[in-house]
């Protein structure tokens, strides 16, 4: 539980992503609100929250390549490139675009992403459940 934070984040913890900055920091995202953190800061509280816009609420997964200092929003089937927190939508691709080999159907609704620096990887993460 978070003191000072939105209701919906203190009580469920509902994180849908964190990407880990390249200056020790954390891209937290919840909802309609994401947090910029470091260790040096306060928890994340409500005053702190930035409002996201309408097509980046709910992400699915998010990571920083740490090398560019570019941060990828993932959603659905589509991966966002922030620089500087600003997107441009002619680079927005369908994550099957950007990383061959994936069909768009079998990466779409990612539960996490990690980027590795030393292998230059990322690995995606997905929970399947067998009924």
């Amino acid at each position: 539980m978070w003191l000072g934070c939105p209701s919906s984040l203190c009580f469920f913890a509902a994180i849908d992503a964190i990407a880990n900055a390249f200056n020790q920091s954390l891209y937290i995202f919840s909802g309609v609100y994401f947090w910029k953190w470091n260790s040096y800061s306060d928890y994340p509280k409500v005053r702190n929250a930035i409002l996201l816009k309408p097509e980046f609420r709910y992400i699915d997964a998010a990571y920083m390549n740490t090398e560019s200092n570019i941060l990828y929003v993932i959603k659905g089937n589509e991966i966002f490139p922030f620089n500087d927190n600003n997107y441009n939508k002619s680079q927005v691709k369908k994550i099957s675009e950007k990383f061959v080999g994936f069909q768009s159907d079998s990466i779409s609704d990612l539960d996490a992403t990690r980027f590795d620096i030393k292998k230059k990887q990322i690995y995606f993460f997905k929970v399947c459940f067998n009924d």
